[in-house]
């Protein structure tokens, strides 16, 4: 990857929504040593396929309640780049069988897909996974509060989160 700069960002038009439909979940692969051993990717660098992942599991969280964010870590000082990809996902009503699910969630290492509200996926902890950070369950107080589990999913990664073709996604 050069680190000189071949173009620029315009404005764009206003087409554009905040917010997170779904998150997908499967559990991270063994044995690979980087992304290129299980995903393929175009010219864009846009993940075009997966292969050897199966079981893959659709979240679907509350809606206008969750969402994803990368945060770019930048060391001047040391000269090196990371990114923090953040996913909060929000589940109503605390159940016997969401508690066992969210036991496993906190003790397992993933790949995580994120459908936002733009149509378009991302993927999560490609390189070192991604896990459960922190979360909580509630039982709210005032009538309308929630009533269930909010969960913080965190991942350390060497490259920024890659998009996802909407077709390798079909396959899942």
């Amino acid at each position: 990857m050069s680190c000189l700069i071949n173009a620029g960002i315009d404005r764009g038009c206003r087409d554009n929504a905040g917010g997170m439909y779904t998150l997908y979940l499967t559990n991270y692969p063994t044995g690979i040593t980087s992304m290129s051993d299980y995903a393929g990717e175009d010219v864009n660098e846009i993940i075009t396929d997966f292969s050897g992942i199966t079981g893959w599991y659709e979240f679907t969280p509350n809606k206008i309640s969750s969402d994803f964010t990368e945060t770019y870590q930048v060391s001047l000082e040391n000269g090196t780049v990371g990114y923090e990809q953040k996913i909060n996902a929000i589940f109503s009503k605390m159940t016997g069988e969401k508690r066992l699910q969210i036991r496993s969630l906190t003790a397992g290492n993933f790949l995580a897909i994120v459908k936002d509200k733009n149509g378009k996926f991302w993927l999560c902890g490609a390189e070192d996974g991604i896990n459960v950070s922190g979360g909580s369950a509630m039982t709210g107080k005032a009538l309308s509060d929630l009533n269930g589990y909010t969960l913080e999913f965190t991942a350390m990664e060497g490259q920024p989160a890659s998009e996802v073709d909407e077709d390798a996604i079909s396959l899942l």
